[in-house]
């Protein structure tokens, strides 16, 4: 169920400066945390102010003001406007809050502070009427040997911990747009083995085409 109404950020149609037109239905889109190794995510969540898409014809952003709380672990779907984007900007609330434990034990709880979530696109994605899975971060990035270092006790990660830069910049610069093929809010091996639509600069993983592909067709 969608859990947001959004409203588009559009001047009036007799706005000389305006760029953009929307065509198509929109889509919809499931943020929610990339898994960990050796680590279960309980419960997490993070204030978004506004989503940013930016088209593809060098057309003026579009804006959709969302001013919700997203739940991480279990995902939250948003609705995204139609068009043919080449990137999209996530304004958020800091800090990012995670709680999770070990699954040889130990606990760990995360507050980490980024304010943008960026993700590029190199060839270009349409929504009309697509399912997407926003996976925050990347798998694996929670790494039991690493945040909680053999400890059986608790560990908290906040600005003055040491692993705080590396985690926070997985989910702003590391994040990754999938399609989801089966529409069950969920990434799976085969929508993962397919590339993503966009990604962070620090993610390395193939982007798929299908814009340019439906154009050849």
């Amino acid at each position: 169920m969608t859990l947001l109404l959004l409203l588009l950020a559009c001047p009036a149609p007799d706005d000389p400066g305006h760029d953009a037109t929307i065509v198509g239905n929109p889509g919809k889109m499931t943020a929610k945390t990339a898994a960990g190794h050796g680590t279960e995510q309980t419960t997490g969540s993070l204030t978004v102010q506004t989503l940013a898409l930016t088209p593809c014809d060098a057309a003026d952003a579009v804006i959709v003001e969302l001013d919700t709380t997203l739940a991480l672990v279990e995902g939250t779907e948003l609705d995204v406007p139609a068009g043919d984007y080449c990137g999209l900007e996530l304004d958020v609330v800091p800090p990012l809050v995670l709680e999770g434990v070990g699954t040889e034990g130990g606990s760990f709880s995360l507050a980490l502070d980024l304010a943008t979530i960026l993700l590029r696109s190199d060839g270009g994605f349409t929504v009309d009427e697509d399912l997407f899975v926003l996976e925050l971060a990347f798998p694996g990035w929670l790494d039991a040997a690493e945040i909680l270092d053999g400890a059986a006790g608790h560990q908290h990660i906040d600005a003055d911990h040491p692993l705080h830069d590396r985690l926070a910049g997985a989910v702003s610069d590391s994040s990754g747009l999938y399609g989801d093929d089966d529409g069950d809010g969920d990434l799976d091996d085969d929508e993962r083995a397919r590339g993503s639509h966009a990604s962070g600069e620090d993610r390395d993983d193939p982007h798929r085409d299908d814009r340019d592909t439906a154009e050849r067709d």
